[in-house]
């Protein structure tokens, strides 16, 4: 398992919004590091992130691990 730190609060660039995610303001991009989720996500490719929308079978997700003090980790 390959393991990202996430840092919610660093904007490090901003970006045009596909279709997709354009109406939710709390929708984020991240880079691909690492191979993990390859063939689907190649390293230094983005993947759009809407973590309001409803995960389905099938779909592509990225997990958020909190850390166990109750902060965002």
């Amino acid at each position: 398992i390959e393991l990202t730190e996430l840092r919610l609060h660093e904007v490090l660039d901003y970006l045009t919004r596909p279709p997709s995610v354009s109406k939710d303001p709390a929708a984020y991009a991240v880079t691909i590091v690492g191979d993990s989720m390859a063939p689907r996500f190649e390293p230094g490719e983005r993947a759009y992130v809407s973590p309001r929308a409803a995960a389905a079978i099938g779909d592509d997700v990225i997990v958020q691990l909190r850390a166990g003090d109750g902060e965002d980790g």
